[in-house]
């Protein structure tokens, strides 16, 4: 099944299986640093070793395009700090990045008469990040390591174009506004033993608006993602995982009119030989009518199993159902599957497939 523990970029969640052992192997640095403190002042080693590093732009232009004038500027902080102390086989490193950006660009255009003809504001985006990685490593015995970083960012552009009637005017604004958040933590000891914990949260948001003498449109996107896993991994004896991802995606203009919502979950390891895994899915596609999924719509629903032992057996299965259509009619079909393998022989296979045409399907 490969490493369940695998290095990766990614990010571990606040959970007790991961904070418990963090906690404990931070106890020693802490008491090594408390024992340090309590030194006479001429014995004591030299301060924490510091290193920094940060960058700062920004500019502003004013110009012409034709008969549009252009105002455009950006502004760019970035700043990066490492901390670390050695305190005999305890090494203790503390990585803090941040950064802060924005931009934007304003054309006022002009029509031949002198009269503004149109104004617009575009590129208008502001981005905010910050991480944090904490280390403790125990000589050779253990390290322990977690880490969080946080995203915010927004986007948006808006125009207004005139007419020679004093009342034509129609202007337009699209914004976007979106935030993540992660964390990680393990602990990893000698023989490849690991204890890795990881989280994801992620949420997005964006509205458009259109408005006008003789019309007017509202319409956004409303969106969310959670993801998570935890694993130990014993070595080359036995791993077992966990993993679980959410998602929802709504659309809508002035009352929603569409919605995407999807889940899914997996659970596997191995013990020697023997290895298993499952994983099942959800996921739904409504129309605009929510309720009753009046301009149609799709529910499916998915599980799929296997256990297997090293050239022995090996056995699988999987089930699909889904149901379609426009209600009060609708098509329901389920698919199923499970399969054999005995001694690395060829394996048997049975499947099962029932299909039906359009249903009653009455809402109550």
């Amino acid at each position: 099944m490969g490493k369940h523990s695998k290095r990766k970029a990614g990010y571990l969640p606040r959970v007790a299986a991961g904070a418990a052992p963090f906690a404990l192997l931070l106890a020693a640095p802490a008491a090594a640093w408390a024992a340090d403190l309590t030194q006479p002042l001429g014995t004591v080693p030299l301060p924490l070793d510091h290193q920094h590093e940060g960058t700062f732009g920004r500019d502003l232009q004013l110009g012409n395009d034709g008969n549009t004038s252009v105002v455009k500027g950006f502004l760019n902080t970035y700043d990066h700090d490492i901390y670390s102390r050695q305190l005999g086989d305890v090494k203790v490193v503390s990585d803090t990045r941040r950064a802060l950006s924005g931009s934007s660009e304003n054309r006022d255009s002009v029509a031949p008469g002198g009269a503004l003809s149109s104004t617009t504001s575009a590129e208008d985006t502001e981005a905010a990040a910050q991480a944090q990685k904490h280390t403790a490593q125990l000589g050779n015995l253990a390290t322990a390591v977690t880490g969080t970083e946080q995203h915010l960012d927004k986007s948006g552009s808006r125009s207004a174009a005139f007419s020679n009637d004093p009342l034509g005017v129609i202007t337009e604004e699209d914004r976007r506004l979106g935030a993540s958040d992660s964390g990680q933590h393990a602990v990893r000891l000698p023989e490849g033993v690991d204890v890795v914990s990881e989280n994801a949260e992620q949420a997005d948001g964006r509205l458009v608006r259109t408005l006008g003498v003789e019309q007017g449109r509202f319409a956004g996107v409303l969106g969310g993602h959670r993801s998570s896993g935890q694993a130990l991994d014993l070595g080359d004896s036995a791993a077992v995982g966990m993993t679980s991802d959410q998602h929802a995606l709504g659309r809508f203009t002035g009352t929603l009119v569409g919605a995407d919502l999807g889940q899914s979950h997996a659970f596997g390891g191995h013990a020697g030989p023997a290895t298993g895994l499952a994983d099942s899915s959800q996921s739904s596609t409504l129309g605009s009518d929510v309720p009753n999924l009046r301009n149609g719509g799709e529910l499916t629903d998915r599980f799929s199993g296997e256990l297997g032992v090293d050239n022995v057996l090996d056995v699988q299965g999987r089930s699909t159902t889904s149901t379609s259509g426009t209600l009060p009619a609708g098509t329901l079909a389920h698919d199923q599957s499970a399969s054999l393998q005995l001694m690395d022989q060829a394996p048997t296979t049975t499947g099962l497939k029932l299909g039906a045409p359009p249903l009653s399907i009455e809402p109550r």
